[in-house]
């Protein structure tokens, strides 16, 4: 949650040194990339969750077999090679 949330607290720390510091174009450009950088990020990270699958929405008969069946090794491992 930390990553789809940090565009909102980043925003708002751009606007509290924007205040800060004045109306200096050094600041705004660094701002800028930062938040540039913080949307590639983001994208990124959206379009890597969605091509690689692992996710309850694209497994829902396997979700509802092991609902049904009561046992959560259908699914998947929470961690390879973790014991429970």
């Amino acid at each position: 949650m930390y990553y789809v949330f940090l565009p909102l607290p980043l925003i708002y720390y751009f606007y509290v040194w924007n205040y800060l510091t004045g109306h200096r174009p050094a600041w705004r450009r660094f701002a800028a990339i930062c938040l540039a950088a913080t949307l590639w990020f983001q994208g990124g990270v959206i379009l890597k969750q969605l091509t690689t699958g692992r996710s309850v929405y694209f497994d829902r008969a396997k979700l509802v077999e092991a609902i049904q069946q009561k046992n959560y090794h259908i699914l998947w491992e929470r961690r390879e090679g973790s014991y429970y």
